[in-house]
């Protein structure tokens, strides 16, 4: 294990005690506005690199703030782990659009850029961490992401672009790199090492057990593809390049996943079909919580819990190098006050 030089722990402990706002790229806008994207970076103030966790918030690609997953990042840090909540593009301007926790900013509501901009700025911010290691003090073969909603479908397109070619993306001329060695960064590549995702959408071509399409979805598909119709979307070419489904391999990291069986937005169905797909044609490692009762947002209980297996994940794959130990199953739960742990008083 690499050890951090003194004088960067030194400064990485007094910067840590609050957090850091960081600019990772600068992106152009459909509008020909520019754009930073940030990301806000806590570490523990421990002296050896430790691994990374990305947290990406979900939104439906049309709006959400990186602030959703803040709080996350002491518990990330009590836990071993540095942690980095997450910026990218969005599809649509929505300036009196409010979001939990944030107030209205036009920072967090910009007019993005068609599919797949967000993937691309994803990958954007896996090139800085690695990039910015040391100073950071990350480890950079040791990093995991968690997502929901839309934040999952990010994760899950990530886990998948490593053997993708066509998503192994050179800087495009939309994005410049902040900070870091640009030349290093190329180097890198955006592989993680533990995925973890909360009903994320994986299959935009094929959206499986819907006879009707909630709004939402609408929305964002409309968002995502501008000028198509609906009912034209399956039909095209870039439906497929954007489905983390088709980019499945034998590369995939190992993956928790959670899906309410009620879930009215992203069907249950889609991440059943991803997670045979996943381990029975490519052999890799998934576990699969299929949650009764739960809708596409959960209840407080329950997500606490979910969290807590979340944390379990990223610590067996990124503390405990167990990952060889780990067996992929689907799960059925159905919660009550007994199952479900520490959350019981809640």
């Amino acid at each position: 294990m690499k050890y951090v030089p003194t004088m960067v722990f030194l400064i990485l402990f007094s910067m840590t005690a609050m957090g850091t706002e960081y600019t990772y790229c600068k992106v152009n806008l459909l509008d020909g506005a520019t754009m930073d994207l940030k990301l806000d970076f806590k570490r523990p103030a421990v002296a050896q690199s430790v691994p990374a966790l990305v947290f990406i918030h979900g939104g439906g690609l049309v709006r959400g703030s990186r602030l959703t997953y803040l709080n996350e990042l002491d518990r990330a840090n009590a836990m071993g782990f540095a942690a980095l909540t997450i910026d990218y593009r969005l599809t649509i301007k929505a300036e009196d659009e409010t979001v939990e926790n944030d107030q209205p900013n036009d920072e967090y509501y910009q007019v993005g850029a068609k599919a797949p901009a967000g993937m691309r700025d994803v990958q954007c911010a896996i090139k800085w961490l690695k990039s910015n290691a040391l100073s950071l003090g990350i480890d950079p073969s040791r990093i995991g992401i968690q997502g929901h909603s839309a934040g999952g479908y990010l994760a899950l397109m990530l886990a998948t672009a490593s053997a993708a070619p066509i998503f192994n993306f050179t800087p495009m001329h939309q994005i410049q790199f902040v900070d870091g060695n640009l030349a290093q960064m190329e180097v890198h590549n955006t592989s993680v090492q533990a995925v973890s995702h909360f009903a994320g959408p994986n299959n935009i071509a094929n959206w499986q057990n819907t006879e009707e399409f909630h709004p939402a979805v609408v929305e964002m598909m409309e968002n995502l593809f501008f000028t198509l119709s609906l009912e034209d979307i399956p039909s095209h070419p870039m439906a497929i390049r954007i489905s983390p489904f088709y980019h499945l391999s034998t590369f995939v990291p190992p993956i928790l996943a959670f899906h309410g069986r009620s879930d009215d937005l992203v069907p249950w169905q889609q991440t059943e079909s991803f997670h045979n797909q996943n381990t029975q044609s490519f052999g890799n490692t998934q576990t699969t919580y299929f949650i009764e009762g739960e809708e596409h947002m959960y209840t407080d209980m329950v997500l606490c819990w979910m969290m807590d297996k979340v944390y379990e994940h990223f610590d067996k794959v990124l503390l405990q190098n167990e990952s060889a130990s780990l067996n992929s199953s689907i799960i059925d739960f159905a919660p009550s006050y007994v199952n479900l742990g520490r959350c019981n008083s809640i």
